[in-house]
């Protein structure tokens, strides 16, 4: 599913697969790929998990 949306961006995929591997968790990856609805459903999802006792 990654590789669709990076030939669909035409974005580079090294970097967005060295976004994901080291910042997947915060959506660094979908910000690349200009999905920011995703993005921060992302954040929220981990941010969540963070703080959340």
């Amino acid at each position: 599913m990654l590789e669709l949306e990076i030939e669909k961006n035409n974005k580079k995929k090294s970097t967005s697969w060295v976004l994901f591997l080291f910042l997947g968790g915060f959506g660094a990856h979908k910000f690349y790929l200009n999905q920011k609805k995703l993005g921060f459903i992302y954040m929220g999802i981990t941010f969540g998990f963070i703080f959340y006792p």
